[in-house]
């Protein structure tokens, strides 16, 4: 992930990091931001992005910080076409990879994205605070590109020790 020297790195790029050390080339892309139109040769791919952070006091000398970050998954739709009615569909695969769970415990798939962000109580210096929603549908991304995706939104907190307060 391209930064600054001497920038710490974003939340996204920490999250990019541990989800390819986690899924490898499960993901042909690993994407900070969303760039609406994405090479189908990176697809399947993986998009986080940090649309809002909140700033806010927190314990003397810090600041609690609040990082709202969404992560894509997103699958070409046309992968799908001229399938068997028999084989899974790309909706149930994306389903898996976001929230699949056990048949015979119940419990989030060690692989899967819940499980992951479930089973990792901080990540980093960061907190996950709450994994509000789960979103799955298809999306026109262009007149060509046509992409399964899942919608994954995930609060994490932060403390952040402030330099000197006037």
């Amino acid at each position: 992930m391209p930064q600054e020297a001497g920038q710490k790195k974003t939340v996204p790029q920490k999250l990019l990091q541990l989800f390819e050390d986690k899924f490898g080339d499960t993901f042909h892309g690993y994407y900070e931001g969303d760039p609406i139109i994405l090479p189908q040769s990176k697809m399947p791919c993986l998009v986080i992005s940090e649309p809002e952070t909140l700033y806010d006091t927190g314990p003397t000398g810090m600041d609690e910080v609040t990082h709202q970050i969404l992560i894509q998954i997103v699958y070409n739709k046309k992968d799908d076409f001229g399938k068997p009615d028999s084989v899974a569909t790309l909706e149930n695969t994306v389903d898996t990879i976001a929230q699949g769970r056990s048949e015979i415990t119940g419990y989030f798939l060690s692989n899967s994205f819940m499980g992951i962000l479930r089973g990792n109580f901080t990540i980093d210096n960061l907190m996950v605070d709450n994994v509000g929603s789960v979103r799955k549908g298809v999306v026109p991304r262009s007149e060509e590109l046509l992409t399964v995706e899942a919608h994954i939104e995930v609060t994490f907190k932060e403390l952040v020790a402030i330099d000197a307060r006037t």
